[in-house]
């Protein structure tokens, strides 16, 4: 079983629906992994 599956069947929910959260995911990702370290290093 892959994973979409298994996790939608464990959610209860549809294959699409795991499929939209997981696009979501991906595309929100980049932006939290880099943070203004910069801006950070000044704060501290």
């Amino acid at each position: 079983m892959d994973m979409i599956k298994k996790i939608a069947s464990e959610l209860e929910v549809q294959a699409w629906q795991v499929e939209a959260a997981v696009k979501l995911i991906d595309e929100a990702i980049p932006y939290h992994l880099l943070p203004d370290t910069g801006k950070r290093q000044l704060e501290h």
